[in-house]
């Protein structure tokens, strides 16, 4: 298809959930092949919109008006208390802390990533932003939506003074990576473990990542 004109960034509204849920449905299936009940996308994206830590935002192609990317990021508080974002617990960029395998037995893939997770929490003392979900519609990437979206949290990000994060699977590792997100800690799980041979990947990874530009 001929490439986007224009596409706008708006903040999501509560007239947006079928859409967006939609995506995080898509998103699901290209991560394990596994999709989840509708149910679960739509709690979760309207109960991003109702969180005031929370903000989503939509990317609009303005000739049809279609929503064809979305962003939502949180803020979010480290053990330590405080504002700021004071890094001396995070793990060190460029020297990746070692990976963790997780062998525990698991009833479900949803189990074994909320384990991982938990591993991968932000290592941060004090105040920080989260990207926890972005998504982009596959018949309009690599138009720049993405990084538009991203941009966006990373001006937010040096506004407050806060340091970004983001937890990544295997399909957007590489676009964090490319725009200067540094790799601090991982986790594999193997999903057919938890799936019983029906995930998509075999062993897929979870990399804990931070924004080197907000530094």
């Amino acid at each position: 298809m001929s490439p986007i004109t224009e596409t706008i960034i708006q903040e999501a509204t509560a007239a947006d959930i079928p859409t967006l849920s939609r995506h995080i449905e898509a998103c699901k299936q290209e991560l394990s092949s596994m999709p989840g009940r509708p149910s679960d996308a739509t709690q979760f994206v309207t109960s991003s919109l109702e969180d005031i830590f929370t903000t989503c935002l939509k990317a609009v192609e303005t000739t049809s008006a279609r929503i064809v990317g979305q962003l939502f990021v949180t803020s979010g508080g480290g053990d330590g208390g405080g504002s700021g974002g004071t890094r001396d617990r995070r793990g060190s960029i460029g020297t990746v802390r070692p990976c963790q395998f997780l062998q525990a037995p698991v009833t479900s893939a949803e189990e074994a990533i909320a384990q991982a997770m938990r591993w991968l929490r932000p290592d941060i003392r004090g105040d920080y932003l989260e990207l926890v979900h972005i998504y982009v519609d596959p018949a309009y990437r690599r138009q720049g939506i993405g990084t538009q979206l991203v941009r966006l949290c990373r001006d937010r990000a040096r506004f407050d003074r806060l340091p970004l994060s983001v937890c990544t699977q295997p399909k957007c590792h590489e676009f964090f990576l490319n725009r200067r997100f540094g790799e601090a800690k991982r986790s594999d799980i193997d999903l057919r473990a938890a799936t019983d041979g029906h995930a998509r990947f075999g062993v897929i990874r979870f990399s804990r990542m931070y924004d080197t530009v907000c530094e």
